[in-house]
């Protein structure tokens, strides 16, 4: 029997690390560090521990470490700190169990030091997928980023301390879909299952986001979710798009699902459906909803893929992508190359047209 140690930083990967000890790691010990960088964290936290999934959940307020937002007094503290890595560690978290694996998504500062002290006693290290983040190239650069300067301090760390960097020491790499990923790794890759939306999975998910008390009902038959542009850029296109589209199908038969980061909700001050709750995941929405009769559009976001990812569901979907007189700089570079992917590979069901007008044909 293993000790395995999950550290989570969005919903997203408490979905996927309460699916692994569920379904791969069920007879196996295994703790669960829930980071700030979610909102929520401390009552997502709270709901973990009633499930008794997990022995052990940790909290770590880890943002600003992670983020690389960290003061300190003078250059002789930093220097202390990055050659006594256990002293910094334990402002933020205490860990006194030896884990045979530690579990991550992010290959982040803190991550890198959260590692720095496990390996010390032999932990493996491995990450999981954090959605299609994990398949593009950036997310490669950010754990080339890990590789080991030819400076003295570097040095001084890895050689004479015996710490362990990030870079080279992934045991595998834990995927829904490995034939999706765009960078070549320098570890074996590992398939995770397709999620089974089975009724005690769907309870343990319902209890960890308090879905008893949702308050949204998806009633409407065309769903649009918005994206994170309006919050990043101000950019506004979408709404002259949905607008458009309400002058075919009919406002009332339109539901906007926001996005949690945008500062206003403007699609129900022109007169829309939107949803309230705006914490549930939309995982865990769709595992306990029929969407069969409904169509899901997106601009260019990871929701509308969530249905054949996760759980191989057919479903009737648009991409207004090709929609867009302006397209905002998100929707370049390397992680929308794997959202452009994962799109044809599902081009049976998400159909991308240039026109508005053609969604219903």
């Amino acid at each position: 029997m293993k000790n395995r140690l999950f550290l989570c930083n969005t919903v997203y990967q408490v979905i996927i690390a309460t699916w692994m000890k569920y379904y791969l790691f069920n007879d196996d010990n295994a703790d669960i560090i829930i980071s700030n960088h979610m909102n929520g964290y401390k009552e997502i936290s709270k709901n973990i521990k009633k499930t008794e999934l997990f022995n052990s959940v940790f909290i770590v307020d880890s943002l600003d470490f992670a983020r690389n937002n960290v003061e300190y007094k003078n250059s002789y503290e930093e220097k202390y700190y990055t050659f006594f890595k256990n002293k910094e560690l334990e402002k933020y978290i205490k860990i006194t169990k030896k884990y045979d694996e530690l579990f991550t998504a992010n290959v982040d500062s803190f991550t890198a030091l959260f590692y720095n002290i496990l390996s010390k006693k032999n932990t493996k290290l491995n990450i999981f997928e954090d959605g299609i983040a994990t398949y593009s190239k950036l997310f490669e650069k950010f754990y080339l980023n890990n590789k080991p300067q030819k400076s003295k301090t570097d040095f001084l760390q890895y050689d004479i301390f015996r710490y362990k960097p990030i870079f080279g020491n992934v045991d595998a790499l834990w995927l829904l879909n490995p034939n999706e990923l765009l960078w070549k790794p320098d570890c074996p890759v590992k398939q995770i299952p397709p999620i089974k939306n089975d009724e005690d999975f769907r309870c343990l998910l319902n209890m960890i986001f308090n879905y008893q008390n949702a308050m949204d009902v998806y009633d409407k038959k065309y769903i649009y979710f918005e994206e994170c542009y309006f919050a990043e850029t101000g950019y506004m296109e979408d709404v002259e798009l949905i607008n458009t589209l309400a002058e075919k199908v009919g406002k009332e038969n339109i539901m906007i699902k926001i996005h949690p980061r945008n500062p206003e909700n403007r699609f129900e001050k022109l007169g829309y459906k939107t949803n309230k709750d705006t914490f549930i995941p939309w995982e865990v929405i769709l595992m306990n909803n029929d969407f069969s009769d409904k169509v899901l559009i997106a601009i260019g976001s990871q929701t509308i893929l969530t249905p054949y990812m996760l759980f191989g569901m057919n479903m009737k979907s648009y991409s207004l992508y090709h929609c867009l007189k302006e397209k905002p700089d998100l929707l370049n570079g390397p992680l929308f190359d794997v959202i452009m992917n994962f799109y044809n590979k599902y081009n049976e069901n998400i159909i991308m047209y240039d026109s508005v007008e053609r969604i219903g044909e």
